[in-house]
């Protein structure tokens, strides 16, 4: 049992208890016995200096008496001692083979008695064991761990893992965890975030995480389309409170865009069968206008009615009756509708009641125009040419262009605001343009067109009309000042967007022409050429402007160059309406709707076949409405593009949302 070097003597012989001890303590002094990578201190090294060989002594009795607060009994020691201790890391050699093994429960059993005695005699031990030095007590834990069986290891492993687990993500700064998660696929994120709550609210609170995935994800528009959305996310947010206690933080408001962007992208191209229901509408009558407003689809006809339906099955919210002719205008915010009619009026209505709340005469022809102008931040020049940031209107606005060849400029009555209805209005022997002079929320009459305003747009201060005079006017709807006439289109002007964006408007004519006008000087900057009958429709994004006409195509142009991207051409009639974002855009003419892919140009499906007509079409995010006629009867469709459950914010195909940002204000 000892090396030949340390024996004694070749002749003098040792007792086995002596040998045994002497053994022991070799190996309790031994280097190999210590943990591998813990640090041994001048102390860890004269504690393991083996003391000066003395006689031994022999060993005492063990006692097996069950005697509380005794030591535990243990067996005599093996004959071929301890095991030769192994290093804990899989890379350590083993120590050698032939270290003695320990000898099995089956050959030293322990007693029922010993057992209790281990039991009762615990906490002394745990005493113990934490007063021993740091290396000592890695030192005796090692020590066990080799004597232990592969169950108890395995049990021993289950209560270390989690012990030592660390989350990265709740202590690292938080610049640090952005650049990790930037490296990370998108669909790798969305799984991260479902890890824990901790994991979920750093991932969904990283602006910047969500703007690069935007950008990355080549959903990121400009033209202040994501500025616009994040504002009016902060307002109702900013209304609706703090969350609930024990809920998770809101989301960065361009997380949720992300969402929005992907999830309408993604969902109108890879749901090739939507959920679709048609019901009737309007009798057989025109459907002249459409809206989605609010989760409230509104229709408006040429049988001098407003109907509201709902989404989800169709069934009439409300009729709205009052007008006398049918309406050929509507514009909403909230829970306020605006119309105009051939009736010369225009009505304003509360659609939470359905009351008829104002009736504004002024126009002698009908009203075939109209838009709701809302407060926003614009530059404005001062007459010594420095650039302001300014809020116009104070308050908001409504604009109707008129076949009397005029524009008004209204105040928009305030929810609990005093009612106001022009004479004659209920009266048809007298004229509700008579007493426009008297009515509070009438503000600018603006005047200057030779034929009526077929169309118009506006934000901020500046107004855009188009007209059957050929022209295109720029007015100043606070002081109603014409700043530009227009003039180019060699034939009737039919539709008109304002690209705030760039400075710039577009105008479509029966010349088969749109032109760009700058708004800064007045001049056309870009014609642009190629349809070959009239362009009735016109359509603006922050990346596309989108124009249909008679001579059944749609034409795709780069607002900044006017150069053509795409022509769709795939109907066989002229095109009655269309609408478009930045994916797609969906078009309707004789017997079908079509959907097309926006990037390419490309067809993706028809959602509607074998009809007689498509009189309006409209979408919001998961919805799309369309109102058509069929043999005997005109039907509304409507189109839910979102799987079973799913929901997500609407981004406002304009640019505007029905947030109140202005409380007290005049203009």
């Amino acid at each position: 049992m000892l090396r030949q070097d340390e024996k004694e003597g070749a002749g003098k012989k040792v007792s086995f208890a002596e040998a045994v001890e002497r053994y022991g303590r070799k190996r309790s002094y031994s280097n190999d016995g210590m943990m591998e990578g813990v640090e041994t201190t001048a102390a860890d090294i004269a504690m393991h200096t083996p003391p000066p060989r003395k006689k031994a002594k022999p060993l005492p009795k063990i006692s097996t008496s069950n005697v509380s607060g005794a030591a535990p009994p243990s067996p005599l020691p093996s004959p071929r001692g301890s095991p030769s201790p192994t290093n804990i890391w899989p890379s350590a050699p083993p120590s050698g083979a032939s270290s003695p093994q320990p000898q099995s429960q089956s050959t030293m059993p322990i007693q029922p008695d010993a057992s209790l005695a281990t039991l009762m005699s615990l906490p002394n031990l745990v005493n113990h064991f934490s007063a021993l030095p740091t290396t000592l007590q890695s030192h005796v834990l090692v020590t066990l761990m080799r004597h232990s069986t592969l169950p108890v290891l395995r049990t021993l492993h289950s209560v270390l893992e989690p012990t030592l687990a660390r989350d990265f993500l709740t202590i690292l700064p938080p610049e640090l965890v952005s650049h990790i998660l930037s490296f990370l696929p998108f669909e790798t994120i969305v799984c991260a975030s479902r890890v824990s709550k901790s994991w979920r609210a750093i991932i969904d609170s990283d602006s910047v995480l969500w703007r690069d995935l935007l950008r990355h994800q080549k959903l990121w528009f400009g033209g202040g389309s994501e500025q616009a959305f994040v504002t009016a996310l902060m307002r109702r947010r900013k209304r609706a409170g703090l969350p609930a206690p024990r809920s998770l933080p809101y989301a960065s408001p361009y997380k949720v865009l992300f969402k929005s962007r992907y999830l309408t992208r993604n969902r109108w191209i890879n749901n090739p069968e939507p959920h679709h229901f048609t019901f009737p509408a309007h009798g057989r009558s025109v459907v002249t206008c459409l809206l989605l407003s609010r989760g409230r689809i509104i229709s408006a006809s040429d049988d001098h009615s407003i109907h509201m339906y709902s989404p989800h099955d169709g069934s009439l919210l409300r009729s709205l009756i009052g007008h006398e002719g049918g309406v050929w205008a509507l514009a909403a915010t909230k829970d306020t509708l605006v119309s105009g009619s051939t009736d010369r009026t225009v009505r304003i209505w509360d659609m939470a009641t359905g009351r008829c709340t104002h009736i504004f005469g002024g126009h002698t022809s009908t009203v075939r125009c109209l838009a709701i102008v809302k407060p926003e931040v614009i530059d404005v020049e001062d007459e010594r040419g420095v650039v302001q940031q300014e809020r116009w209107p104070k308050r908001p606005l409504i604009v109707t262009g008129s076949r009397d060849h005029t524009l008004r400029v209204w105040t928009l009555p305030r929810p609990g605001e005093q009612e106001y209805k022009s004479y004659g209005s209920e009266d048809t022997d007298a004229d509700p343009a008579d007493d426009v002079d008297e009515n509070p929320y009438h503000r600018v009459h603006l005047e200057g067109h030779e034929h009526a305003v077929r169309a118009l747009a506006a934000r901020g201060r500046t107004l855009i009309s188009g007209s059957y005079d050929s022209t295109v006017r720029v007015w100043d709807i606070i002081d109603g000042t014409c700043k530009f006439i227009l003039t180019g289109h060699t034939q009737k002007v039919y539709s008109v967007v304002l690209d705030t964006q760039r400075n710039q408007c577009a105008s479509g004519s029966m010349d088969s022409t749109v032109r760009i006008w700058s708004l800064q000087t007045g001049e056309c900057t870009h014609i642009l050429s190629g349809h070959t009958s009239l362009v009735g429709l016109l359509g603006l994004s922050p990346t596309h402007l989108v124009s249909a006409a008679a001579d059944s195509t749609l034409r795709i142009w780069d607002p900044d160059t006017g150069e053509v991207r795409h022509m769709l051409a795939a109907h066989t009639g002229a095109i009655t309406c269309f609408q478009h974002d930045h994916f797609k855009v969906l078009s309707g003419s004789d017997g079908t709707l079509k959907m097309w892919n926006i990037n390419d140009g490309t067809v993706v499906r028809d959602m509607l076949t074998n009809i007689v007509g498509v009189w309006q079409v409209v979408f919001e995010g998961r919805w799309c409405v369309a109102a058509s006629n069929v043999p005997e009867a005109t039907v509304i469709d409507v189109f839910d593009v979102a799987f079973d459950g799913e929901e997500w914010v609407t981004e406002s195909v304009n640019g505007f949302y029905d947030v109140r940002e202005y409380e007290d204000d005049d203009l």
